[in-house]
This record gives structure tokens, sequence and C-alpha cells, in this order.
């Protein structure tokens, strides 16, 4: 096991494990330089990345495609071209979240998937709690599958990662 996949929480491992099994068209949302999907990149039909960042990053080759945009923008994707759309670690960078998330909503086929990953530091905002995430991703079209606090391991008792699993309804 490498030491990108010992950090990744395991409820992310075993979720993208079950998404992964028909070579599904996944969009990750916010892919930066690269792509936490590596290991899983064999078993995805097609892998599209979007970033505001537009400089190009070693493992972007692994990508299908590469959008420079906004994820709180519209996409440059006709409906329901998506069957997992893929965020780690950006919602808690976006301004617009709810305009990104029913951005998501739109490019996900019926029944697509929806993992979503974020750093959790102790809400200091009523917008940062997981109340108000399921909240507004239930408002934008998503139903929840599982949703799970994963302990990180730094700093320890100041960090968790939230791993949310939704559906489109």
């Amino acid at each position: 096991m490498s030491e990108r996949t010992a950090s990744k929480p395991a409820a992310e491992q075993r979720i993208l494990s079950r998404l992964m099994v028909a070579r599904p068209a996944v969009l990750e949302a916010g892919c930066g330089r690269g792509t936490r999907l590596a290991e899983h990149r064999h078993r995805i039909g097609r892998l599209v990345g979007v970033d505001r960042d537009g400089d190009p990053g070693d493992e972007r080759t692994m990508l299908d495609d590469f959008v420079t945009g906004d994820l709180c923008a519209p996409l440059p994707f006709p409906d329901r071209s998506f069957d997992v759309v893929y965020a780690g670690f950006v919602v808690e960078h976006m301004s617009r979240r709810r305009q990104a998330f029913a951005e998501w909503r739109r490019v996900l086929r019926p029944d697509g998937s929806l993992l979503l990953l974020t750093s959790r530091l102790l809400p200091r905002l009523p917008w940062q709690t997981t109340v108000a995430l399921d909240r507004d991703l239930c408002r934008a079209g998503f139903q929840a599958r599982e949703l799970r606090t994963a302990d990180r391991v730094r700093p320890p008792g100041l960090r968790s990662t939230l791993v949310a699993w939704y559906q489109a309804a």
C-alpha cells in the first residue's frame, strides 16, 4: 500500500471500490495539479478534471481531459454527462458552494453519485457544519447514502475528514 493510499480514509476507499465497477465517466472537481483517483484509473472509463489552476501538473497525464474553470460557475459539459462527481478537499475553498452543488447535480446522470471529502476543522461558521452541508446538498437534488467522519493523523484531535456519499435524487 502506497503512502498516498494509506493516508486516505478507509470509507473513501470502500466507496470508491463500489463506484468504480462499471468503468464510469468521472468528473474530478478541483483536481489540482493531479488526481486523487490515480490508483483507480484503470477502473474509470473517462476521467475529466476541472480546476481553477490551469498550470499543468505531472499527474494530469492520467486525465482524459482537463478544463480550467470555476466550480461555482456553469461547467462546459452537457446535462447528465457523468456517472460520478468526485470532490476531494475542495468544498472548504468554494465561495458559492450551493451553485457548485446545483451544477454538479446537473452534470450527473440519474442515480449518479457524488463522493465528497472535506477537512473539518472545528466549525466556526454555521455553513461549515455537517448539517448545513447535508441541507445544501439535498436542496441541490442529492440524497445522502453515507456520511462518515474519519480522524486524520495530523494534527491529532484538531482535524477530521468528512467522507460524504450522495446520490442524485
